[in-house]
């Protein structure tokens, strides 16, 4: 399932944070949103979802506007991951991930066999079948991060949208929900969006990269010829320096 954006503009207050930007997310790929901190990439993400307005321009899945879709619909194709939170409610991860078959079911209907089925599936595919009796408020952040994906799988979405989802784990943590998305987009054909801080991530693990360039500016493409020492320095206002191996690395060196 391929998004896109055509001549999208959005201000917040008085402040532009998309300017008349365009671009299409294909099928079938992995594309991250980088930029620094306030730059605006988890109001892209509202934006493409319909959580925000719009001041202009149009979202199409598809080839068909997003303000044209039955919600209902439309939430059975897009699973949605926002920042992992420490969980309050009282509920196991089999019961989290439960909650991801509402929108397949009618007002008053309970969940049946087949919905348990697939929550089971999607325990497995997120690796944590085996906390399946666990209460959400003793896992850790990492673990809740992919209790909040595996709820999001057991929709059965064609596109899956992430907010910062390895931003607060470690190291293990992070690679652990990285190597997750690479799964489901090579396995799954799933397409993935997600923004992040860590131009790494955006290289080792993406096919496509949206960088915001400030005032309302991006570029698109793939992440190759996006993520640039050029580009990443004009985006992040600091030297760079790549390298590049089994695993990338970008490293800030001091101010420009």
């Amino acid at each position: 399932m391929s998004i896109e954006a055509i001549d999208l503009s959005f201000t917040y207050g008085e402040r532009m944070i998309l300017d008349h930007v365009s671009f299409l997310i294909p099928d079938h790929s992995i594309t991250t949103v980088l930029g620094p901190n306030g730059a605006g990439k988890t109001t892209l993400l509202k934006v493409l979802l319909g959580f925000e307005k719009m001041d202009g321009g149009h979202v199409r899945y598809d080839g068909k506007n997003l303000h044209e879709l039955v919600q209902k619909e439309f939430w059975k194709n897009v699973g949605y991951v926002p920042q992992a939170k420490q969980s309050i409610f009282p509920l196991t991860v089999e019961e989290t991930v439960l909650t991801g078959r509402t929108g397949n079911l009618s007002m008053f209907e309970k969940p049946g066999k087949d919905d348990f089925s697939i929550c089971e599936q999607a325990m497995h595919k997120a690796g944590i079948f085996h906390l399946k009796d666990r209460n959400c408020s003793t896992l850790s952040g990492g673990e809740l991060q992919l209790v909040h994906i595996a709820r999001a799988l057991a929709a059965r979405p064609r596109i899956l949208v992430l907010d910062e989802p390895e931003t607060g784990l470690d190291f293990e943590n992070q690679l652990m929900v990285l190597e997750l998305l690479k799964q489901l987009n090579e396995e799954d054909g799933m397409t993935v969006v997600y923004n992040t801080h860590y131009p790494d991530h955006a290289i080792d693990f993406s096919t496509h990269t949206i960088l915001f360039m400030g005032e309302g500016k991006i570029i698109y493409g793939p992440h190759e010829q996006i993520l640039t020492k050029k580009n990443m320095e004009h985006a992040f206002h600091v030297s760079v320096e790549i390298f590049r191996g089994k695993r990338h690395a970008v490293i800030p060196v001091g101010k420009e």
